[in-house]
């Protein structure tokens, strides 16, 4: 039993080391069709994965003969394999070969596989349904209610596997719409009076992303998120804002599909763009947003 927990011991070291080396090392941007990975650095030795053109991945310095030591990342899962340098070559159908690129100037092409903090902002476009207010000044039947207001936050995505991520975010929304309403103390209480209704409100959500392969700069999903409203405001043509008070600061639960797409800026700095659609769950009445969001996300 010690000398299996000896092994055991030295061979865990051993990964931890090569790990922390490849850490620090180079990258191999593979530039044939495809390459396959090996379990140690023999002929004979299992194929454990494949590489394919465009493919970037970490490789040693201290590499054995006639082999290149890479680091295969694989969702959370990460492991030492082995490349030949005959497969790098370039050939007739293969592709112009393999090249190593210095970490400092390597460019990150997708994110799905990788950490990343972003700064979000956007505009939201909202569709309240009609409602009756009621107030110690009496009632007043508001109409369907739009507008378009805007949304800023914070989020960080992180894998789920090598072609999902997990996107949380915190935000500010500032919801400004207008409509019609026929208000009890106007001068002419059936006549249609402008109607004016602001509220701002916290939330937190996520978004789950799938993207087609591994190499794609694209994806679609869908999300949910909880907005609580903190503040906000009614006002009926020329009279006084109302402020909005107890129940009429809402609780929302929003879910809604999304599609984005992630375009490269420098070494880790990426523009992130998506478009979300859906619905309030048990709003009463009825409430549908768009949103259309610009992130800066540093990937590390």
């Amino acid at each position: 039993m010690d000398r299996l927990k000896t092994s055991v011991f030295w061979v865990s070291l051993s990964l931890i080391l090569s790990l922390g080396q490849l850490a620090q090392a180079d990258d191999l941007q593979i530039e044939v069709n495809e390459v396959p990975v090996y379990a140690q650095p023999q002929e004979d030795a299992e194929i454990i994965s494949t590489l394919f053109r465009g493919d970037v991945v970490p490789v040693s310095s201290k590499s054995p003969p006639r082999y290149k030591k890479v680091l295969l990342v694989e969702g959370k899962r990460r492991r030492i394999g082995y490349v030949k340098n005959s497969d790098l070559r370039p050939g007739a159908g293969r592709g112009q070969g393999a090249k190593v690129i210095k970490r400092s100037k390597r460019k990150i092409k997708t994110v799905q596989d990788k950490n990343m903090i972003a700064l979000t902002a956007g505009g939201n476009f909202q569709y309240q349904g009609g409602r009756t207010r009621t107030s110690a000044d009496g009632n007043s039947s508001i109409s369907a209610m739009s507008g378009i207001s805007y949304i800023f936050g914070l989020s960080y995505d992180f894998p789920l596997g090598s072609q999902t991520s997990l996107s949380a975010n915190v935000h500010y929304k500032n919801v400004s719409l207008t409509g019609t309403s026929k208000y009890a103390l106007t001068a002419i209480p059936n006549q249609d009076t402008d109607t004016f209704l602001k509220q701002q409100f916290l939330g937190i959500g996520g978004v789950l992303k799938m993207y087609p392969s591994f190499q794609s700069s694209w994806w679609w999903g869908g999300g949910i998120q909880y907005d609580k409203a903190i503040s906000g405001t009614l006002k009926y043509g020329g009279f006084n804002e109302i402020t909005l008070q107890g129940s009429e600061l809402p609780s929302f639960m929003y879910a809604f599909g999304a599609i984005g797409a992630n375009f490269p800026l420098g070494a880790s700095l990426f523009l992130n763009a998506e478009i979300r659609a859906g619905a309030l769950l048990i709003a009463s009445p009825m409430i549908y947003e768009a949103d259309a969001l610009l992130s800066l996300g540093y990937v590390f």
